[in-house]
């Protein structure tokens, strides 16, 4: 026979109790897995909110670069060519002294009604240029600032509260808004502002309003007395003929814009210096000496010249005042034509003010 060992009640106790351990824990491990599977779906939840979070902030960033009609830079840069030479075009018709006055305006008129660019559509290109990923480094807004900041600012005296007075020329939006200094008083001017705080005004309507008239509207709340700063960021290549270039320069110079000692600072794309024929940098440094600006310092990238100038004695006239474009100081069939031409004025006294009305 087989003997088959009966439990004892106490062996029983046991093994219950065992059982009721083993449950025990496939629940609470069954609670941990659950309990984690949750968090990482909250984790997941969190992150996908941070995500959509950090998407929203950035479309509100980059808002008009992902607005823009413009695919790529190679696109937004053909715009700014094409309006480059549409410009040019009707600036060779006005100076052409061969036409008529009606004739120039038939001819400009049918260049503008074949113009497929609008000066918006360029605004928007230059916009979404310097907001591409190889000219996003650059901010002209802040790069003046800190400028003036280290050369007047720094070595002022504690005493000295005197505002220091900026006219941005062409400034499409305002980019002084942003941690505004208190001593700093900048105003903004643009054919066409695209940006708060920017007044719309052609830089050589201001000259006669602010300079020989002396006539501004108060409700624009400009400074009166001069500035000690000038800014032009993109300006003087915008203008289609070498001789405005050299207008507008030469406007800087006179003293009720611009005082004694005062900063000009200039931008311009890095190839009217590196590959004009007839411009470099030796002599856009002659022609600023000429109208007498001293180059304080300045520095080329792949895409930009950036140069600082100094007043060192304002003009009152232009009769004087003559620079001619050189020829052929590089060769090559890939350069370009880009120059800046002083021109010499007639003797023509303003009755008002006794200062060249050619200025």
């Amino acid at each position: 026979m087989i003997h088959i060992p009966t439990p004892s009640p106490n062996e029983g106790k046991k093994e219950k109790k065992k059982k009721k351990r083993r449950k025990k824990r496939k629940a609470t491990l069954l609670a941990k897995s659950t309990f984690s599977t949750n968090n990482n779906k909250n984790s997941n939840n969190t992150k996908k909110m941070k995500h959509n979070h950090l998407s929203d902030n950035t479309k509100l960033e980059t808002g008009s670069k992902s607005n823009s009609s413009f695919k790529n830079s190679i696109e937004s840069q053909a715009t700014v060519a094409k309006y480059h030479v549409f410009m040019k075009n009707i600036e060779k018709i006005k100076s052409n002294t061969n036409l008529s006055k009606e004739e120039k305006c038939k001819q400009i008129a049918h260049i503008e009604k074949n113009n497929k660019i609008s000066l918006k559509k360029y605004q928007e290109a230059s916009i979404f240029g310097s907001s591409t990923i190889e000219n996003a480094g650059f901010n002209c807004g802040l790069w003046v600032k800190n400028e003036i900041h280290k050369r007047i600012f720094c070595k002022r005296s504690s005493n000295d509260k005197d505002n220091y007075y900026v006219l941005d020329v062409g400034a499409i939006n305002n980019q002084y808004i942003n941690k505004p200094t208190k001593k700093l008083k900048v105003t903004c001017i643009d054919l066409n502002p695209m940006g708060p705080d920017v007044i719309k005004y052609d830089f050589f309507d201001f000259f006669q309003d602010y300079v020989i008239h002396k006539n501004v509207n108060n409700e624009l709340n400009i400074h009166k007395g001069g500035y000690n700063c000038i800014v032009l960021s993109l300006v003087v290549n915008f203008l289609g003929s070498p001789h405005k270039r050299g207008d507008m320069l030469f406007k800087c110079s006179h003293p009720n814009l611009l005082t004694k000692g005062g900063l000009l600072f200039l931008v311009l794309p890095s190839a009217c210096i590196n590959n004009s024929r007839y411009f470099d940098m030796e002599v856009l440094t002659q022609l600023m000496g000429h109208i007498n600006f001293k180059l304080l310092s300045s520095k080329v990238t792949k895409k930009l010249l950036l140069a600082i100038f100094e007043l060192e004695k304002p003009n009152t006239n232009r009769f004087n005042f003559y620079f001619p474009r050189f020829k052929n100081i590089k060769q090559g069939k890939n350069r370009n034509n880009f120059s800046i031409i002083l021109e010499k004025k007639t003797e023509s006294i303003n009755k008002h003010t006794k200062n060249f009305v050619n200025f």
